[in-house]
């Protein structure tokens, strides 16, 4: 049995009162979303892609055939005279033109019989503290002196990169 003096507080009113105006506002979206006709236009709008949608056309990418000749465990296989490159990547000659970023020594503290430390940036990189035989980028620390850093490329070349003079 319902209690006639609940109905009777005016906050139970109000929750009836939107419970009801929420059922009719459900029952009114789901008779305009289900109704045949409405809502939609007949025409074509520039945004519709329903007539772009269909079956994809089967297409074996053109360098399959060759992986599948061309065995990738044989014993026999090389490698190929220039790696490969995806469409828009510059070739190997292209970036080997571009010249290697050299280190910038910022400060050196020198020690004595080769126990000195630097501290050198490579590019936009953070500054590093390094010690002799420590490899920044390409370069590995070969002597550090008073203002001075040595280093060596990995193709051997000799480099030495004076410190950064602070304006006192």
């Amino acid at each position: 049995m319902i209690d006639r003096d609940l109905f009777a507080r005016p906050v139970v009113r109000l929750a009836c009162a939107a419970l009801v105006i929420s059922g009719a506002l459900v029952s009114w979206t789901l008779v305009r979303a289900l109704r045949p006709g409405t809502g939609t236009s007949s025409r074509r709008t520039a945004f519709d892609a329903s007539s772009a949608i269909g079956p994809i056309p089967a297409r074996v990418p053109a360098e399959l055939g060759i992986a599948i000749v061309n065995d990738l465990f044989a014993v026999d296989r090389a490698e190929p005279a220039s790696p490969y490159r995806l469409p828009g990547e510059e070739s190997a000659a292209v970036v080997a033109k571009v010249a290697p970023v050299l280190p910038v020594v910022l400060g050196t503290a020198s020690m004595g019989e080769g126990r000195g430390f630097a501290t050198c940036q490579l590019g936009e990189g953070r500054p590093v503290i390094v010690r002799v035989g420590d490899k920044l980028g390409e370069y590995t620390v070969k002597s550090i002196e008073r203002g001075l850093v040595a280093f060596t490329t990995s193709a051997g070349k000799s480099l030495e990169i004076p410190a950064l003079k602070t304006g006192t």
